[in-house]
């Protein structure tokens, strides 16, 4: 599976997810991460999901930040 590994203070590389024998992306992402992922797909709807580590807003230096114009936020 492809994606997109967007590291603090880095630039986005396109990297391969490795898929286990179940099936599971679970320990692949955690691994690229570095701990308990979370979901966040508030962002760009349905199709695209972004996966953070859980602690992160605790425990990693801030990133990046998506801002919506007044229009945006109004729309929902």
């Amino acid at each position: 599976m492809k994606g997109m590994l967007i590291p603090t203070n880095g630039n986005p590389v396109e990297i391969d997810i490795e898929v286990d024998e179940a099936g599971s992306t679970l320990h692949d992402l955690q691994r690229l991460v570095g701990g308990n992922i979370e979901p966040f797909d508030v962002i760009f709807g349905e199709g695209i999901s972004l996966y953070v580590n859980e602690e992160g807003l605790f425990t990693c230096p801030p990133n990046r930040a998506v801002y919506a114009t007044k229009g945006m936020e109004e729309a929902g």
